[in-house]
């Protein structure tokens, strides 16, 4: 999107680090209850994908969910969008998703990754990308409030904060090959 607000980390850099670092993130859950790395890191690409969307089909009001996201960087970016259109990415994205026919998984992965409560057919799933955005948010590394990744999640996912500590540095390490694909991604 060409309004987004001020210091944002470009779209598709973005979302490669997601997808790289949820499926890192992944393969560091004990085997017996992992999700598929692969579906994990599709579901991390397209993950905010609800976002370009907006910015794409309503660019009047993209503008201002952009304003109001400068003006308030310790919100949670869903209770902005609500506020302001009524309407979040990850539900714009899921429904295109969706529509798509994409596998259920990624869908409701990418629908619920910020709703802690969601336990679904896509609930670890959901969880680790909800920790890989934390952890780049930390970082600096994806948009929105910095916020603790709940013990609970961590103890679901039998992660540690080392774990993500070490995946973090990993895609910190590879930036420069994950800004590469970015370059592909983008002159497709």
């Amino acid at each position: 999107p060409e309004d987004m607000p001020r210091d944002a980390v470009p779209y598709w850099q973005q979302s490669v680090f997601t997808a790289a670092t949820a499926e890192l993130l992944c393969k560091k859950i004990p085997a017996e209850i992992r999700p598929k790395p692969g579906l994990v890191y599709l579901a991390g690409l397209l993950q905010n994908f609800g976002y370009l969307v907006l910015a794409h089909l309503f660019p009047p009001h993209f503008s201002l969910l952009s304003r109001y996201i400068e003006a308030n960087p310790h919100m949670a970016l869903e209770f902005v969008e609500k506020q302001v259109l009524n309407v979040t990415r990850e539900q714009v994205g899921g429904w295109l998703l969706e529509n798509w026919g994409l596998p259920e998984v990624v869908v409701e992965a990418v629908r619920h990754h910020n709703d802690l409560s969601y336990e679904g057919h896509a609930g670890l799933e959901a969880k680790v990308l909800h920790v890989a955005s934390r952890g780049l948010r930390a970082r600096e590394m994806a948009d929105g409030p910095v916020e603790l990744v709940p013990d609970g999640i961590l103890a679901e996912l039998q992660l540690t904060q080392a774990d993500i500590d070490t995946v973090l540095e990993e895609v910190q390490e590879n930036q420069v090959e994950l800004d590469s694909l970015v370059h592909t991604i983008m002159h497709a």
